[in-house]
């Protein structure tokens, strides 16, 4: 059988595919996580990866006759144990695969699809790529406007909804309305960070940064405050607020977290490879989990305490 899998720049999960690999996962497959996940039809990946986008690599796959397969409740996608790689897809590969039931235009933007179960959507961008105008099959429609800038100023859909907003010249937003009579004003530092908020409930909140933009303190109108702070690397190493509430975290030299503690007494720690790959966790309500990696970065090996146990083998 034929099939299609969507993939973020040729990863997906723990795994890196290559043309003419052969992956078997040896272990209980299942739609959330365990096995390999594609779709019989190539228009019902844009439910998982958006096939406009960049960073999604669409891969042509044949799943030979032994493999075990378990679809979903609604066939828009399968698991399975076993998959080959035959190749990767072009935009106008899809296009030629569905028969006219994805269309790009010259910019590469998806400007139409139908999915299995006949459902529809159909799209229209600006001199952009800026999406203006959307409609499906079930008569929804909604436009958007765009300034110079490429801020969305307004929106207004079928249901009878707008929105409105208002940039200053830093492209920060500092007004938005809708249709309710709701109401935000925003004001920012020299930096651009957010430093004051207020609606039209008569609600509030300030923030205050480091010197690195991250954010340390935070308030509301009614007395709610959270506090944080960070290593030299950014990473939040602290975390309190008023409810008594606390976290502290530990990174390792290469930003991995490596320990976390809050306020309940609940931890966790986690080890990694000289990769960074997470290959071991641990909490305090016992559970565990230990994975290995091949030199390439693929997970090849999954064990944890719920009796979850997996490996992946890659020829």
């Amino acid at each position: 059988m034929i099939a299609y899998k969507g993939t973020e720049q040729l990863k997906c999960q723990s795994l890196k595919y290559e043309v003419g690999k052969t992956y078997i996962f040896s272990g209980d497959i299942g739609l959330c996580r365990k096995g390999f996940h594609a779709c019989r039809n190539i228009a019902d990946v844009n439910y998982y990866y958006k096939l406009a986008d960049k960073n999604t690599v669409v891969l042509e796959i044949e799943i030979p006759d032994n493999a075990k397969i378990i679809d979903s409740a609604n066939d828009s996608k399968f698991v399975t144990d076993k998959l080959k790689v035959l190749r990767i897809l072009t935009k106008k590969d899809i296009e030629e695969i569905s028969g006219g039931d994805v269309k790009f235009d010259e910019d590469g933007n998806l400007v139409y699809i139908k999915y299995s179960d006949g459902s529809w959507e159909r799209y229209r961008y600006d001199k952009n790529c800026n999406i203006i105008y959307y409609e499906d099959c079930d008569g929804y429609w909604a436009k958007r406007q765009y300034n110079e800038k490429g801020n969305e100023i307004y929106y207004k859909d079928s249901r009878g909804c707008w929105e409105r907003r208002e940039y200053d010249e830093n492209g920060n937003e500092i007004y938005y309305e809708n249709s309710s009579g709701y109401w935000e004003k925003y004001e920012y530092d020299k930096n651009g960070n957010k430093i004051y908020r207020k609606d039209s409930d008569k609600c509030w909140a300030k923030y205050k940064y480091d010197k690195n933009g991250n954010i340390i303190y935070y308030e509301k109108d009614n007395g709610y405050w959270e506090k944080r702070e960070y290593d030299e690397n950014n990473n939040e190493i602290y975390y309190e607020d008023c409810e008594g509430c606390w976290i502290k975290r530990k990174f390792d030299k290469n930003g991995n977290k490596i320990y976390y503690k809050d306020s309940r007494g609940y931890w966790e720690r986690r080890k990694y490879d000289k990769n960074g790959n997470e290959i071991y966790y641990e909490d305090s309500d016992n559970h565990w989990m230990k994975r290995r990696f091949d030199q390439n970065g693929n997970e090849i090996y999954y064990e944890d305490s719920n009796g979850d146990k997996y490996s992946i083998v890659i020829e």
